[in-house]
């Protein structure tokens, strides 16, 4: 995987409606192959950036506005990368398109006072077919997925009557899963079915899209009052370009290409009519929310204490933290702002995917025993207090373990399910391995960060003897 270390989108400015270039294919304190150097161990933190950067497929991200007051057209924009080129409303299309892998993340409250239609478009700009596989579609809302604390586990309809009654998560901050049943909200539903390659029933597996036409990847109800997370794993043979358009009602696909061309952005709540900060801008930071490209999604890093192999020396018992997830204010004191820059957006939505929703998570380790004795290494996801009044830090989320013998073997797979919120210290380690003297273990996580939680958080790394 090609990876864009971490420190390299340290202050830089993304303009609107502006692709980065391409940092070098490093990673943050790795060593050349060729290297015969003795290991070098890292000093102790009291919490570490882990070494790595953001790589993999480009994500359509649309969480602006959160919460949609109004309809007054019937039709309107939340997010579009078509070209504006012979549009009524040019400023709402940002012209960018997506080829290969690629993603979907969509987030927002409908607060109109009726229900709508949330409809994602997919326009071919080219002049030959172009075919989309879907890999994975997970859409819920709250009424469906609902968050949940010890009096909320029943899901009822709109006049009150019981639908289903769904699992509580434990109060444990972390617990198996492997059906993959626990969910608390619709981010954290989505971002479970997603992991697992779920698509929701009756949902394509490939659409052929012909030259110059647009057609709908989906059109699902949208009923107010309640929030609606869509996540999408795709992968294109040609440019594509994605729109997501709300609609009144349900609307044919001539409708729906006619609102691409007339509709506007989603009126903004006059809540949120600040302007985000710049990045390396002075002065009380605003984030605001998302609404554009974001041009590498997958975080993929290591936990590591060794310069030179980047792998994790066990020299006796200890400690080590590691900050997850941190972003522009809330760096753990690593000095690491860990949101994924955003390329192309409008000038009132974020310059970064703070908290990078929908985003993939790929952490390993390979923890190699230099003692004389057998070691135990745990690894335990916590989430810190927060200081800041007004902000409580969360996560709900599932997330996959593999315990291997050998970097390329294909260990022990398990399913977990986190469910913490601020200062929860975790008892239930997401991995843990016993490695004999002289060798070494892989462990291998992987999420995708549910829309809603709230980050930063902290891998922890302990090692005591079996």
């Amino acid at each position: 995987m090609h990876l864009i270390p971490l420190n390299t989108w340290l202050h830089r400015l993304l303009p609107a409606r502006t692709r980065p270039t391409p940092a070098p294919a490093t990673a943050t304190g790795s060593a050349s192959a060729a290297s015969t150097s003795a290991p070098a161990t890292r000093a102790l933190k009291p919490v570490e950036g882990l070494d790595g950067g953001f790589g993999g497929p480009a994500q359509f991200n649309s969480n602006h506005p959160e919460i949609l007051g109004s309809l007054p057209d019937g039709k309107l924009l939340t997010l579009s990368t078509l070209s504006p080129a012979g549009k009524a409303h040019p400023g709402a299309h940002q012209g960018h398109s997506f080829n290969g892998p690629f993603r979907v993340m969509t987030s927002h409250q409908n607060r109109t006072g009726r229900e709508a239609v949330q409809n994602l478009l997919l326009h071919n700009p080219t002049g030959q077919p172009v075919t989309v596989k879907v890999k994975a579609f997970a859409s819920h809302t709250a009424l469906e997925a609902p968050y949940l604390d010890g009096n909320r586990h029943v899901v009822r309809d709109a006049n009150g009557a019981l639908v289903k009654t769904l699992p509580v998560p434990p109060a444990e901050a972390v617990v198996e899963d492997e059906a993959g049943r626990l969910a608390n909200g619709p981010g954290d539903a989505v971002a479970r079915d997603i992991l697992r390659g779920r698509s929701m029933p009756g949902m394509v597996r490939e659409l052929v899209i012909p030259p110059g036409e647009t057609v709908a990847l989906s059109s699902l109800p949208h009923p107010h009052g309640t929030e609606r997370v869509t996540q999408a794993e795709l992968v294109s043979s040609g440019p594509v370009q994605v729109a997501e358009l709300y609609s009144r009602g349900k609307a044919t696909l001539p409708q729906l290409k006619r609102g691409l061309q007339a509709s506007a952005l989603v009126p903004r709540d006059a809540h949120h009519d600040r302007i985000p900060s710049a990045p390396g801008a002075g002065g009380s930071f605003i984030y605001r929310r998302v609404a554009g490209v974001v041009p590498a999604s997958t975080f993929a890093a290591r936990m590591t204490n060794d310069t030179v192999r980047r792998d994790f020396l066990l020299e006796g018992p200890g400690t080590r933290r590691f900050a997850l997830n941190t972003n522009a204010t809330q760096r753990l004191g690593t000095g690491l702002d860990g949101a994924a820059p955003v390329a192309t957006r409008y000038p009132d939505s974020a310059y970064a995917s703070h908290g990078n929703y929908g985003g993939e998570f790929q952490l390993g380790g390979t923890f190699r025993n230099t003692t004389s004795a057998p070691l135990r290494v745990s690894v335990y996801l916590d989430t810190p207090p927060e200081a800041k009044a007004g902000v409580s830090r969360s996560v709900r989320n599932a997330v996959e373990a593999t315990v291997r013998e050998a970097p390329d073997s294909d260990g022990t797979r398990t399913y977990l399910y986190a469910n913490q919120t601020e200062g929860t210290v975790s008892s239930r380690p997401l991995a843990t391995v016993v490695v004999p003297p002289g060798a070494s273990r892989q462990v291998d996580l992987r999420m995708f960060y549910a829309a809603n939680n709230t980050s930063p958080h902290v891998l922890r790394v302990v090692t005591a003897a079996p």
